[in-house]
């Protein structure tokens, strides 16, 4: 759940009994405060510290409490001050965890810096304990922290937009999906409330509603003093939804959906609900000829705190659920599952994963059990505040946020609002190679891809530009250095960042070389089945090197790696694409490797070349050591067309305004006019930036002859440095296939 899932009661109790807490001790206050406060009735407990505050702003378990309560109510700039406030009287002697709740304050304020400083602080406590869970926690916090300013980019083509009165209020909405293009959701709506999140109501709970209409029970009876909630309807009317006590424990039922009426409810078997657990949030999915429940789960042998379950529909009921595995679940909370059947995309929310703060929505490919490459949906969909319910429906989405800006009650984000954004679902992209139809425009939905190399690897003190070595072997033995990186690399940073140090370069060896072994191992088959269709095509690489070096090495070192990746193509499944690269394949196809030995950086690092420890094992270091496959492209000769025919008409690019002067005081956006002046179709394949992190592009896939388009981008400003240089390289079914753009920043 939501740290702030709705607007907690606050009774008239309260209020009439607040002017007197004055004049007890704090102790006293700070009881009654408690007391409030393990109920989650979190406005209530807030008016009690604040006065507990009044009395001893100088108690450190005061301050923590209050502090505590106001990151529970998404108020994470005023809990940072007042967390840091109790961290300087008790340095984490009472609180163990206080410097970490700092840190997440500070990060979910969008402080990174100084949420980094206080994540090192934090994890020291548990350097003895790295299988724990707060070992794990807090390294996976720091994580996020740095990869949100790095890769958290924003979406240019996404707007959010607040759903509107007609479906929000004061109250809080949450768990919208479509159905014939109607929206059914929840909603917690009190009869009785003042200003300032003051309940009147003593019992008041969550319904479904249809377009502001409340769903009705035949048997309403059966959920008195219940919420009822998350709505899920299959083809053959029959409805899921959760049935919760006041303490928001829940249950899973299903009923018969005969218009506005939920007729003949039962509560599912206990293969679902499990005796004690929390079993809610389910979705019914129809695939295959076969019915699917996903429901999230805090029952035993999952991987912690709640997880995402999904059980195959049989003649008894449902069948024993399965937990969808250590991809998608963590040891922490996975809830709110929607799985889209039609392009193989779970969408899930996630308080562990890598993200902004709180709560993000990501999705996964795969199903219905095993799932792959999570990845976050970023701004502006996920924010610093909760989002999840993420429902796509053809070009648009509905999801649930208590983000304070977009909000009905934009005074505060402690209530859940129903918001659209102009969503379009991803392509389906098989994950079997074998199943995949391949051309030449479904290689490049594969790439980029980057393969890293150990320092002066391969053949290191030579300046030949070839090498007998393989890659793949070469990656084999560079994943046995890790524990050499880690102690190397840890050495050279002060003691309390020499964890942090680990943790990076366990994060670049796992996701990083591991990763990219994994995507040529996918690529490789695919590749094959494209040049036994006879196709002449053409790989484009590109090199880069850190600068120890100086570099007319570098560019014989770049040449010798971009080698090893063609030699293990050659030997690849007993030698089947070497006739392609040397031209001789029966068939007529060919496979031609265009070598961009050396790829400059845009933005160099600060890396300290004296140390030569530093310039070798540093992740810096590390991450320019690599040869990035760009794109795939037909030849002129090879030329097709959109339904698989020679082409005799060739495209031809034009771009007006080659290089661009870019003040960024002043503007940060721009773009670039690229004209089709020929007479054939002009594809462009992919935009590759010489500085990922720098930069967002949008272009165009196609341009018909005589045509024109622009290609757009818009510059991070905290990822540039005065005079550099980014260079965009346009990939397109042209002779030459490369046209290269200059963004000069100023």
């Amino acid at each position: 759940m939501s740290k702030v899932f709705v607007k907690f009661l606050l009774v008239l109790f309260v209020l009439g009994f607040q002017t007197g807490l004055n004049a007890q001790n704090t102790q006293q206050i700070l009881s009654f405060g408690d007391e409030l406060f393990e109920k989650r009735d979190y406005f209530g407990s807030i008016v009690i510290y604040e006065n507990a505050l009044n009395v001893d702003s100088s108690d450190a378990e005061v301050l923590y409490k209050y502090a505590k309560n106001l990151s529970l109510l998404n108020n994470h700039e005023k809990a940072s001050r007042y967390f840091y406030k109790a961290y300087i009287i008790d340095r984490n002697k009472t609180y163990e965890t206080l410097s970490f709740e700092l840190a997440e304050s500070y990060r979910n304020s969008g402080e990174n810096r100084k949420a980094k400083r206080y994540y090192s602080k934090a994890i020291r406590l548990y350097r003895r304990e790295k299988d724990s869970y707060w070992y794990k926690r807090i390294s996976q916090s720091k994580k996020a922290n740095s990869w949100a300013p790095i890769k958290g980019k924003k979406r240019m083509d996404w707007e959010v937009k607040n759903l509107g009165q007609d479906f929000n209020s004061n109250s809080s909405e949450f768990s919208g999906s479509i159905n014939n293009d109607e929206i059914y959701y929840s909603a917690l709506i009190a009869d009785t409330s003042l200003e300032n999140n003051i309940i009147l109501d003593e019992d008041y709970f969550a319904r479904i509603y249809k377009d502001k209409k409340e769903l009705k029970f035949q048997e309403s009876n059966k959920f008195k003093g219940k919420h009822v909630s998350n709505f899920s309807l299959a083809s053959d009317n029959s409805a899921y939804f959760s049935v919760c006590d006041t303490s928001f424990r829940c249950e899973v039922w299903a009923g018969e959906y005969d218009g506005n009426q939920i007729k003949r409810v039962k509560k599912l078997n206990a293969n679902i609900n499990t005796s004690g657990d929390n079993n809610t949030q389910a979705q019914v999915v129809e695939m295959n000829n076969e019915t699917y429940l996903y429901f999230v789960s805090s029952r035993p042998k999952g991987f912690g705190g709640l997880d995402i379950w999904v059980a195959k529909k049989e003649s008894f009921g449902f069948d024993k659920a399965i937990n969808l595995g250590a991809t998608v679940n963590s040891p922490d909370d996975e809830i709110t599952p929607i799985y889209n059947p039609k392009n193989l995309r779970l969408y899930f929310s996630s308080n562990w994963h890598a993200g902004y703060g709180g709560f993000d929505i990501f999705k996964a490919f795969g199903g219905p059990i095993h799932f792959d490459k999570i990845e976050n949906l970023y701004q502006p969909i996920n924010t610093t505040a909760d989002e999840y319910y993420f429902f796509p429906n053809t070009d648009r989405a509905i999801f649930s946020s208590n983000r304070k800006e977009g909000n009905t009650d934009n005074t505060s984000n402690c209530c859940n609002d129903l918001f659209e954004v102009n969503y379009k679902e991803d392509e389906y992209l098989e994950i079997d190679p074998e199943k995949i139809e391949v051309s030449v425009d479904v290689l490049n939905k594969y790439l980029p891809l980057d393969l890293y190399f150990h320092n002066d690897s391969p053949d290191p003190n030579t300046r030949d530009t070839t090498t007998d070595k393989n890659y793949k072997n070469l990656a084999r033995s560079y994943l046995l250095l890790q524990n050499t990186y880690e102690e190397k690399y840890s050495r050279q940073l002060p003691d309390s960042l020499s964890e942090e140090g680990i943790f990076e370069i366990q994060d670049f060896f796992e996701n990083k070389i591991q990763a990219g072994v994994k995507s040529l191992e996918f690529f490789a088959p695919l590749l094959l089945k494209e040049l036994e269709k006879g196709s002449q095509i053409e790989i484009s690489i590109k090199g880069y090197a850190s600068s120890i070096s100086k570099s007319d090495y570098n560019l014989n070192l770049t040449l010798r790696r971009i080698e090893s990746l063609i030699n293990y193509l050659k030997v690849y499944d007993n030698g089947k694409i070497a006739p392609y690269l040397n031209q001789t394949a029966s068939n007529k196809g060919s496979l031609k490797i265009n070598k961009l030995p050396y790829g400059e950086f845009a933005v160099e690092s600060d890396m300290n070349e004296d140390n030569r420890d530093l310039a070798v094992y540093s992740p810096t270091a590390a991450n320019q050591r690599k040869i990035e496959v760009l794109a795939v492209t037909q030849t002129a000769s090879g030329n097709v067309n959109m339904d698989g025919s020679a082409s005799q008409k060739e495209a031809k690019v034009e771009v007006i305004e080659r290089s661009i002067n870019l003040d960024l005081a002043k503007e940060n956006k721009s773009r670039f006019t690229i004209k089709n002046t020929g007479e054939g179709e002009l594809k462009i394949y992919t935009v590759n930036a010489n500085c990922k992190e720098c930069i967002d592009i949008d272009y165009p896939s196609i341009i018909n002859a005589n045509g024109s388009s622009i290609i757009s981008f818009e510059i991070n400003r905290s990822k540039w440095k005065r005079g550099a240089t980014i260079t965009l390289s346009v990939f397109t079914n042209t002779s030459p296939n490369i046209t290269e753009l200059k963004i000069l920043l100023r």
